[in-house]
């Protein structure tokens, strides 16, 4: 996350990833979920370079490794 909370154990993930079912979140927690969401849509989207277009797109992967984020 981008305040540099790490999940330590498999469990603190699990409770984290229940929030966006839950429908008692704040505002800035909505906000924060929102954030964190994007991010990991940017980092899974970075791993893919795309050529062409139409028919002929091609989806090359990019040889570098994304760190983890958390």
């Amino acid at each position: 996350m981008r305040d540099g909370k790490r999940f330590k154990t498999r469990k603190d993930r699990k409770s984290f990833s229940a929030l966006h079912t839950s429908k008692s979140l704040t505002e800035i927690e909505r906000l924060q979920l929102e954030i964190l969401k994007r991010d990991i849509e940017i980092a899974r989207l970075k791993r893919y370079q795309v050529k062409g277009v139409g028919v002929n797109k091609e989806f090359v992967t990019l040889k570098t490794r994304i760190p983890n984020s958390t």
